[in-house]
């Protein structure tokens, strides 16, 4: 099932200066990383934007609100696009996140100033880059901002959040090129 109630929103706003080189372009089994994350999403979500920056694209790419604070900056700028939708987010360095973990993430639609944030089952580690997010979280993630906060991780404690759990291989995260050598 592909809904069109949430907004899907690809986090590319980062340096990638762990990487070495952009992210995004790295290429997987032959497809870039950032491709791997659309055709996901978009077994999910009827829309789908690039937060940051993305050339050569299939999907829109909307700037970041805020410049140079990290990927939550994204988030926001994917809440005020999304005009009152709940929106789904992924982060580019996440190759392997599942269609399944994604219709998890929201299904039902989150409301308010809810958020569904996946979590690994093997330790208990979460994934707030991999989560759905309510459309109330725009002015308490731009108060959060304002005052110069930056955690993705803090941020879930101001909002009522629920955990999905799922396998850790398919949250794994390719920020170094350790990581990225490292998949299978």
């Amino acid at each position: 099932m592909i809904v069109d109630h949430t907004l899907g929103a690809i986090l590319n706003g980062g340096g990638s200066r762990r990487m070495g080189s952009p992210k995004a372009d790295l290429e997987y089994s032959g497809i870039r990383l950032i491709d791997h994350v659309i055709a996901t999403m978009s077994l999910v979500v009827t829309e789908i934007v690039v937060c940051g920056n993305g050339p050569d694209l299939s999907v829109p790419v909307i700037a970041d609100r805020r410049s140079g604070i990290g990927p939550l900056a994204g988030l926001e700028s994917a809440l005020v696009h999304g005009d009152g939708r709940p929106v789904l987010v992924c982060a580019v360095d996440l190759p392997l996140v599942s269609a399944e973990l994604l219709r998890r993430l929201i299904d039902p639609p989150i409301s308010g100033a809810g958020a569904r944030v996946a979590q690994s089952s093997d330790d208990g580690l979460l994934q707030p880059l991999c989560a759905s997010y309510g459309p109330d979280v725009a002015g308490i993630l731009s108060a959060y901002l304002a005052s110069g906060r930056r955690s993705a991780h803090g941020l879930l404690d101001a909002l009522d959040v629920e955990y999905v759990e799922t396998d850790p291989f398919t949250l794994t995260n390719v920020n170094e090129p350790d990581d990225f050598d490292a998949l299978p």
